[in-house]
């Protein structure tokens, strides 16, 4: 790999930070307008032309992104590791993993470099942990919003019973 093109995979992750930090308007507009953001990200989670050095950073503000700004991360993600998995045991079939004799799939397996496999172990356990924090945050709003519900529902009846006092007072 030649040295100028390692500015080139710094910037992937600069920009990630920089989508991340996106006003709600702008992520909108982003989400609307261009699928491309989440093409590009999802290549380069499942890249391997990028040096391991660089690669971990950049994969991890990659995953990061998408969680940040997918409209369905959790779909998005699940295509992500899919295709991570592919890209790792190009040479098996995943079905072939389960269901396949298995000294095949021991002599397969063992054909995996270790560097490759790092890297799926890595995007799988960035994904959990992505998950995790987006299930929470999505427990929160949903807790929020009850409680919002609640109160407004509790001020509707307050106005309610003072409406019906002041017409029992009016017509006392």
């Amino acid at each position: 790999m030649r040295w100028e093109d390692q500015p080139r995979f710094q910037l992937a992750r600069t920009a990630c930070l920089a989508l991340q930090r996106l006003s709600d308007e702008d992520k909108g507009k982003l989400i609307n307008t261009n699928s491309r953001v989440f093409a590009a990200l999802q290549g380069l989670v499942t890249s391997f032309s990028i040096p391991e050095k660089i690669w971990y950073g950049a994969a991890d503000k990659a995953i990061s992104t998408i969680y940040t700004l997918h409209p369905a991360p959790d779909f998005f993600a699940t295509e992500t590791a899919k295709k991570s998995l592919s890209s790792v045991f190009s040479v098996l079939g995943t079905e072939d993993v389960s269901n396949g004799d298995e000294t095949e799939n021991d002599a397969s397996l063992s054909s995996v470099s270790p560097s490759k496999l790092g890297r799926f172990l890595f995007v799988i356990s960035h994904i959990a942990l992505n998950h995790l924090v987006y299930i929470e945050n999505s427990v929160r709003k949903i807790q929020k919003q009850i409680r919002k519900n609640e109160k407004s529902q509790s001020t509707t009846e307050d106005l309610q019973s003072d409406v019906s006092k002041s017409s029992e007072v009016i017509l006392a």
